[in-house]
């Protein structure tokens, strides 16, 4: 039988990738010919697009599934870095690079592996708790 680790550096260590990897399963996503499935690390944000949500991921590829934002986050909610980040999207705050004020006083993020012109507001009812 195999030794119990208890080498705090191998805990740590467990622990990061744990953060790295999110806990939820792949996300469906039909396409014309085929089902997707999009890893959750592997999403960047997803906004409402009339009756449907738009998924980008880390390529900048855009998904589109029938579904709704409030029906995503309540599916996404065990992962903690998935962040509601307004009325109409999602963001996955291990993709996060920047936050910024604009100059009209707007919050805006953009992403590690997307150009600057992927951008998603932060609402100010929830800009505390980001």
């Amino acid at each position: 039988m195999g030794k119990l680790k208890t080498d705090p550096i191998q805990i740590n260590l467990m622990g990061l990738l744990c953060k790295m990897i999110s806990p939820l399963s792949p996300l469906p996503v039909q396409t014309i010919d085929a089902i997707v499935f999009i890893h959750p690390e592997d999403i960047v944000y997803i906004t409402s697009a009339g009756n449907s949500v738009e998924i980008v991921d880390t390529t900048g590829a855009k998904w589109k599934r029938f579904d709704t934002v409030t029906a995503l986050e309540k599916r996404l909610k065990a992962d903690p870095f998935f962040f509601k980040a307004n009325r109409s999207g999602i963001v996955n705050l291990r993709q996060v690079r920047t936050l910024k004020n604009t100059s009209t006083g707007v919050h805006e993020v953009t992403f590690a592996t997307l150009s600057a012109e992927h951008k998603v507001t932060i609402a100010d009812s929830v800009f505390a708790a980001f």
